[in-house]
């Protein structure tokens, strides 16, 4: 699905549905990232969003993401995961407050779509996508 510069793939899995956004987070694709991901949200255990192809910038409209959270949340009652490779992205969630209503991860390396068609029979427990949760100290947000 494509709409105001946004692009969401959909991929269904045995454990969970993964999105992959790219396109650049702004105003006109706010609205296109907050309904797209409720149109797969009702048959999956989980939701997990690929945002690293996403362009997020110090002013995208980023309280969309804890927002689709609350909604998958609500109905049909699932959760919604971020992963990202960038550091960028997670200095944007922490920010922002986005860290504190999603689980946000970044990860060395995102599934190919070789490994993405294997996830779909099932998780591997031979090869584990390797995933921390990101932290950092308390400092400040904003450049002067």
């Amino acid at each position: 699905m494509i709409d105001r510069g946004i692009t969401l793939v959909f991929s269904p899995r045995l454990a969970s549905a993964l999105v992959t956004a790219t396109g650049q987070l702004d105003l006109a694709g706010y609205g296109f990232l907050r309904d797209g991901p409720l149109r797969v949200a009702d048959g999956p255990p989980g939701l997990i969003a690929d945002v690293d192809g996403l362009m997020i910038g110090e002013l995208s409209p980023t309280a969309v993401l804890p927002l689709v959270a609350r909604r998958i949340g609500n109905w049909p009652g699932i959760p919604l995961t971020l992963v990202t490779r960038q550091g960028s992205h997670l200095r944007v969630f922490q920010c922002e407050g986005v860290d504190r209503f999603v689980a946000s991860m970044v990860t060395s390396r995102l599934p190919n779509a070789t490994s993405r068609s294997r996830l779909a029979d099932g998780p591997s427990r031979r090869s584990p996508v390797p995933m921390t949760r990101w932290s950092s100290p308390a400092r400040s947000c904003r450049t002067t």
